[in-house]
């Protein structure tokens, strides 16, 4: 019983320290809506599809204070997307290069 209780306290400490997001927040490439959140790591991560999470991008807590307060202030961030697009390998087939013989 008193491990419960210290759990409790520790998840509504950390819980405390999550901003709420009422609607989703405002980059220059679009919108990108709160799709789940670690409460205990203080991370959330977000989708610029509202329907998928297929394509997460997590961001601490501080930093999705800093973009509600940028947005209230009429102000877009560049992106979430902080990664390149990954570049996909030209197709090179062997077949005929090598004898086995």
């Amino acid at each position: 019983k008193c491990c419960l209780n210290y759990e409790v306290a520790t998840y509504l400490d950390a819980q405390s320290r999550i901003p709420r997001v009422s609607e989703p927040l405002e980059f220059q490439d679009g919108f990108a809506y709160l799709m789940k959140t670690d409460i205990l790591k203080e991370v959330m991560y977000f989708s610029y599809d509202k329907g998928s999470m297929a394509s997460l991008y997590p961001l601490a807590a501080s930093e999705v204070r800093e973009v509600i307060k940028m947005n209230r202030n009429g102000i877009k961030p560049e992106s979430l997307k902080t990664e390149p697009e990954p570049e996909i390998p030209e197709f090179i087939t062997a077949v005929g290069d090598d004898s086995i013989t």
